[in-house]
Formats: C-alpha cells, structure tokens, sequence
C-alpha cells in the first residue's frame, strides 16, 4: 500500500487486488464501472491478463468496499 498527499487534497492511497474471472476488455470496463462508483476513488485500472485490479483512493476508502463492487461486479477477490 501507497500513500501519497496532494495538495489541497485528502491523501490517497493506491491498493492491487488479485481478481479471479477477469477474461476480456468488457470484464475489465465493468470492475472499473463498479469500483469507480465508489465515493473516494479517484482512479481504477483493471488488467484481465495479470488477473489485478488497481485502485487510487482517499483514505476512507476500506478494502472491504472495494472488494464488496468487484464482487457485485461478478467477479473474485483473491487473498494473496
């Protein structure tokens, strides 16, 4: 984990989640539509061949609300 300040902003921090299912551009576009819905996320770059999915956010932000839209996006979080 990352964190980084801004200024004039609330700092960020940048997570990798290993995701299972990820298969296509449209797998990767869906995870990034349901992460970035998220207040708080400021950026989200999914990549289905290395199976990850990176995440920049402010601070409240939890892992359990990231993995929470990966999952209601129909996909995995695998614990590392």
């Amino acid at each position: 984990m990352k964190l980084f300040f801004h200024k004039n902003d609330q700092p960020t921090v940048e997570k990798t989640y290993k995701v299972k299912g990820l298969m296509c551009s449209h797998c990767e576009m869906n995870v990034k539509n349901k992460v970035s819905a998220i207040p708080g996320v400021k950026e989200v770059a999914a990549s289905a061949p290395l199976g990850k999915v990176a995440v920049t956010a402010t601070a409240e932000v939890t892992d359990q609300m990231v993995k929470d839209a990966i999952t209601a996006a129909g996909y995995t979080v695998v614990e590392e």
